[in-house]
């Protein structure tokens, strides 16, 4: 009898997970929820991942037995759904589960409150949290469960009516953080336990003024911030790992004047040459990565000796630099007239060219040097000059490095520059007969004036890769051209006047 007991006491202790599926619960109309406990009696705890969504789903709390779900909680696409209640009774993830755990709140039309998901406070370290497209949420709270464990992904998007983030205060580090699209966030409060980041993205956050509420926060590697109209401080950051070769992006942010914290200044004193960092199109102060480096950081260049020399591709894109702070090398360059010269460097291997134009704005110097190594430098041979170096014969399949100079009176700018590398065949001065025509100036900043003594019938811009910029026939002496939005770097204009053609080579500055 007192065996008989036991086996009836074991039986029902296992009843509320023997009577759930081995697979999936996917509920997708509210039928399937109402009837979720008359076709899985005794079910309490689910091995397998709970998905809900239906068109018509308005009501969960016919779910309120359940009290563990497996790996998933995807509440996804329900749009008469206004709250979580009838999950109030899940408290964790069932034990038994290995692997990938994760949560789900996506596209739910008028879905104003998760407070119901309180009671969950998982046992082990969840893959994702995604909060997604519901533009009636109002708040977070209910997600405070989430222990200090390793979260790898947590998507806070497009919630249109959140105003901060209070509900994640329990979280302490995560790989990857995305905090984008909600248009009235005006507070990072909530995030207060947060001490370590991997990567971070900040965009199109509307409301978004500071990132108050947001403590120090250790950023490994990647920040992205971008489209946040009203953002002014960025302030909380710091550390970045001299490995990372994620994106620094800070962009479109017309109020951002001041992006110099610990973390921005390391990035770009580890990384500062390279494409994957873009600053652009914020408030003066923040609108470069050179502005940053120089006014707010304070950097001297990587490039400072040949060591630390950028490397440039010919016919790539020109690649912005500067010499703030830079000191000079030992290295003398044959046309040194330069007190306190302030020089960086760069390489280039020539490959299969021959001649090469090294286009760098007015004010600077150069000196290009050829070499396997910075042991072994010589000076190229009437290669040194003020100012651009146009149709410079190079040997095949080598190394070449430029040694770049200014004075502080000479240049145009304090100490920032752009410097590109095209191959000099590209622009051969003359197709036929020379046109009595003068072009100025060169190089232009803006305007373009050529002026000849036949009727100008057409004028065509190329880049230097052979793409065709503008054309314009003005049928008249005298023709300007708006080149302002242009990129800095070498271009080339074909004229045709008088049945006759010819290109002339410009630099843009």
């Amino acid at each position: 009898m007192r065996q008989l007991l036991l086996a009836l006491l074991l039986c029902t202790s296992f009843v509320g997970f023997g009577q759930c599926p081995t697979t999936p619960i996917v509920l997708s109309s509210q039928a399937d929820v109402d009837n979720f406990a008359t076709n899985y009696p005794n079910c309490t705890e689910i091995l397998n991942g709970l998905q809900i969504s239906g068109e018509d789903i308005d009501d969960l709390t016919p779910l309120s037995n359940i009290a563990a779900v497996g790996y998933q909680i995807n509440v996804s696409n329900n749009p008469l759904l206004e709250s979580l209640n009838g999950l109030n009774g899940i408290t964790t993830f069932h034990p038994s589960n290995l692997g990938v755990i994760d949560i789900q709140i996506d596209n739910n039309t008028i879905l104003t409150d998760i407070s119901a998901l309180g009671n969950l406070v998982p046992s082990q370290s969840i893959e994702s949290l995604f909060v997604r497209n519901n533009p009636m949420l109002l708040s977070l709270d209910g997600l405070q469960g989430i222990q200090p464990w390793v979260i790898y992904y947590v998507f806070i998007e497009n919630n249109d009516s959140l105003n901060n983030l209070n509900g994640l205060n329990n979280i302490i580090s995560c790989e990857s953080m995305r905090i984008v699209g909600n248009d009235n966030l005006t507070s990072m409060s909530g995030l207060d336990s947060f001490d370590w980041i991997g990567t971070l993205t900040l965009e199109n956050n509307d409301s978004l003024i500071s990132l108050n509420g947001m403590p120090n926060v250790s950023l490994e590697c990647g920040l992205e911030i971008n489209e946040n109209q009203l953002l002014e401080n960025i302030d909380v950051f710091n550390v970045v790992e001299d490995f990372c070769t994620s994106a620094l992006e800070i962009t479109n942010n017309p109020n951002l004047s001041i992006c110099d914290n610990v973390y921005v200044c390391s990035y770009l004193d580890y990384h500062f040459g390279y494409n994957y960092i873009l600053i652009e199109n914020n408030a003066e102060g923040c609108n470069s990565a050179t502005q940053v480096a120089t006014d707010g950081c304070a950097l001297i260049p990587n490039n400072d000796d040949c060591a630390g020399n950028f490397f440039i591709n010919i016919g790539g894109p020109p690649i912005e630099a500067y010499n703030v702070l830079a000191t000079a090398s030992s290295y003398t360059p044959s046309c040194n007239d330069t007190p306190n010269r302030a020089d960086v460097w760069f390489k280039f291997y020539s490959g299969f060219n021959t001649s090469v134009d090294i286009l760098i704005e007015t004010g600077y110097n150069m000196q290009l040097w050829q070499g396997d190594n910075c042991s072994s430098l010589i000076q190229v041979p009437g290669a040194c000059a003020l100012g651009s170096l146009e149709d410079v014969v190079v040997t095949p399949n080598a190394y070449y490095y430029v040694q770049v100079w200014s004075c502080e009176s000479c240049r145009l700018q304090p100490g920032v520059f752009s410097i590109q590398i095209q191959d000099g065949t590209l622009s051969t001065p003359e197709i036929s007969q020379d046109l009595d025509l003068t072009l100025f100036p060169n190089p232009v900043n803006n305007l373009l004036t050529l002026n000849a003594q036949s009727v100008i019938d057409n004028v065509i811009v190329y880049s230097m890769h052979g793409q065709q910029i503008l054309d314009f026939q003005p049928k008249a002496l005298e023709a300007t051209l708006d080149l302002q939005d242009l990129a800095s770097g070498m271009y080339l204009v074909k004229v045709k006047s008088n049945g006759t053609e010819q290109i002339f080579k410009i630099i843009k500055n």
